[in-house]
């Protein structure tokens, strides 16, 4: 879309769901809490990006290439976001009780 071509409607998204933790489980692992809200955000990130494939493939909307730069930038930062949330998680699961 960015270089004038047009939108492959045939892509599938699974749902992503927020990632909730009790607040005695958040209170008491403060690291899991931080991923979490991480997860969060990259899941915030995606529905949003994901809201304007919708409006194109499923209910027709015209945008110009100029209004997918926005959800692009989105999906390069969930991108990088993710690696590195990644390896939170694995620092995380691997501290000693």
């Amino acid at each position: 879309m960015l270089g004038g071509g047009t939108l492959d409607c045939k892509q599938f998204f699974d749902t992503l769901t927020p990632v909730a933790l009790s607040p005695d489980n958040a209170s008491a692992f403060a690291d899991l809490a931080t991923i979490a809200n991480d997860i969060n955000n990259l899941e915030a990130t995606m529905r949003s990006a994901k809201g304007t494939y919708d409006r194109v493939c499923d209910n027709g909307e015209k945008l110009d290439a100029s209004a997918f730069g926005a959800p692009m930038g989105e999906v390069v930062k969930l991108t990088q976001s993710i690696a590195t949330t990644q390896a939170t998680l694995t620092t995380a699961a691997v501290k000693p009780a």
